[in-house]
């Protein structure tokens, strides 16, 4: 395996199928200098075992296709992402990325069909790009985002049972222009 991996110097691109339940080859792992890009396929329900990630130079894009359900409570270290992170599909806890302050590019959180609430990234403060949050059907709460103070542009969009949008609630700079890059629309609940 890889236990006693610490860095990657280039892209990390990991697919799971139906056999894997947890990864823990990468429990050592501390820095990737470009990309780590997980993709989980199949009726699973995966952990994954990152807990000493601290970087990851470029983008981290994770996605579950075809009802897999991926548990993120380990990635307890991540402080720093250099792009974009995607969190694409059902993802069922975000709560361990406590220690990110830093995104300098997009966060996008969408098409999470288990996702109710979305309580971590309370120490973020730096979105480069935007924050999107889109098409997460039972999302009824944003709670998070309590230290966010600066972002591009936001989105918060097709969120059929969104009513609470408290995490968000606090003066943020806004660096984009144009006013109308930043909405809220079609959250059929939010008052």
């Amino acid at each position: 395996g890889f236990q006693n991996l610490k860095a990657v110097g280039g892209n990390l691109t990991i697919n799971c199928g139906s056999q894997m339940d947890t990864i823990k080859s990468f429990n050592n792992l501390i820095s990737i200098s470009g990309n780590l890009s997980i993709y989980f396929r199949g009726d699973i329900e995966v952990f994954m075992s990152l807990e000493k990630l601290e970087e990851v130079g470029n983008l981290l894009e994770i996605s579950s296709l075809n009802n897999a359900i991926i548990d993120l409570s380990s990635i307890q270290s991540l402080q720093t992402v250099g792009n974009s992170i995607i969190l694409n599909g059902s993802i069922s806890d975000f709560g361990s990325v406590q220690n990110l302050t830093e995104i300098n590019g997009h966060l996008l959180i969408r098409n999470n069909m288990i996702i109710e609430d979305i309580s971590s990234f309370n120490n973020l403060n730096f979105i480069a790009k935007g924050l999107e949050i889109a098409s997460n059907p039972l999302l009824v709460s944003i709670s998070g985002f309590s230290n966010l103070n600066s972002m591009d542009y936001f989105l918060v969009a097709n969120n059929n049972f969104l009513s609470d949008i408290a995490g968000l609630n606090h003066p943020i700079n806004l660096l984009h222009t144009f006013l109308q890059q930043s909405v809220i629309r079609d959250n059929f609940t939010i008052i």
